[in-house]
């Protein structure tokens, strides 16, 4: 039986005029549903795309550490870090891209994202960072007019007791998480896409979405993994880390490929 489930391309709503850009091999198509254990044929694929380059891919990722940890000591320079965080994203997509057709990693493929499509990059985790506030205050002020409502039937905020208070505050949570899904969903795929194809930002993030929302299921198998492996990562003293979030990042340009580029290597 196949590995892959194709869509009808004739249910699929056009894609946006698009070239193949500098750097890829394949034309971008319309993302397709694979079957749920590809999640862990990215994963696996991963691997193999860091065994090309151990060294290189470890220092890759102290590098992105330091940078985080760094943009966390500087007063203003977390949001920086924040919408830069798809121009470094796209920086992985070239690593793994290279590793997977010439079987080499370099440190240098990992600033390509500042040097192509950088603005649009930018772009995109702008408005990714705006629907994710958007989502935070929705959710805070319905958590407060909750409060407010039992307050009033209470008789005042002293009438409120811990319980009360205590489910508005996990009910709001569940609601935020419920809504960040779709907002993950939209910007997961959007680095290669912009950086590969010049997609424009607003496109790129509704072709994530779509991409995703067609393979909920192997994107969930996919996650599940990557959960248990991050947390056997920081099991091992966060030394594990250094191996586990440079394959995920490949596991994800693998994964572009299947879903976009219709290439199952």
């Amino acid at each position: 039986m196949s590995d892959f489930i194709m869509d009808d391309p004739e249910s699929s709503p056009e894609m946006p005029d698009v070239d193949l850009g500098p750097y890829i091999d394949l034309p971008l198509q319309a993302p397709r549903r694979v079957r749920i254990g590809r999640g862990w044929n990215w994963i696996y694929d991963g691997f193999g795309l860091f065994n090309r380059g151990m060294g290189v891919s470890v220092g890759i990722c102290l590098f992105s550490m330091v940078i985080s940890i760094a943009s966390n000591l500087i007063p203003g320079a977390n949001l920086l870090y924040v919408l830069f965080s798809l121009v470094f994203g796209a920086g992985y997509m070239m690593v793994a891209h290279n590793a997977f057709r010439y079987g080499s990693i370099r440190f240098n493929d990992f600033f390509e994202g500042f040097r192509h499509q950088m603005g649009q990059l930018v772009l995109a985790e702008v408005i990714y960072f705006a629907f994710t506030l958007g989502v935070i205050l929705l959710v805070v002020i319905g958590g407060v007019l909750m409060i407010g409502v039992s307050a009033f039937t209470s008789g005042g905020l002293e009438g409120l007791d811990d319980l009360t208070v205590a489910l508005a505050i996990l009910l709001g949570c569940a609601v935020m998480m419920l809504l960040l899904i779709p907002l993950v969903m939209l910007v997961l795929f959007a680095a290669p896409l912009v950086f590969f194809h010049r997609v424009p930002a607003w496109e790129a993030l509704k072709l994530s979405l779509r991409a995703c929302w067609l393979n909920i299921w192997s994107l969930s198998w996919w996650g599940l993994i990557a959960l248990l492996l991050l947390l056997l990562g920081t099991l091992m003293l966060l030394v594990g880390l250094l191996v586990i979030l440079p394959v995920l990042q490949y596991s994800l340009y693998m994964a572009y490929r299947d879903i976009f580029l219709h290439d199952g290597a």
